[in-house]
């Protein structure tokens, strides 16, 4: 199984895994909104892609509070991964 390829799944919102993902971030927002004032260490194993927990902190209003480490060991995932969150980075410092 190409672990790389896999995750285009994901862009298929009706698909297994895209009805997964929705309810995977659902969660990651629940568990942010609930966390107490102040800095949130994040830990993401088998993060592949970053799908699931850098997609909330795009938009969640606790982001600037979170520090996170995603953990992957294919290394074109860990590339996209690396790629999102600066992305994310460099929007959340234009806002």
């Amino acid at each position: 199984m190409d672990r790389h390829d896999w995750h285009r799944v994901y862009d298929d919102p009706d698909s297994v895994l895209g009805r997964r993902l929705r309810t995977v971030r659902a969660r990651i927002a629940e568990a942010l909104d609930a966390a107490p004032p102040g800095g949130i260490k994040a830990v993401s194993v088998c993060a592949g892609q970053g799908h699931d927990l850098l997609g909330v902190l795009a938009a969640h209003p606790r982001r600037a509070d979170v520090r996170a480490r995603l953990v992957e060991l294919d290394p074109r995932n860990a590339a996209e991964a690396r790629r999102r969150g600066r992305a994310r980075a460099a929007t959340a410092s234009r806002s």
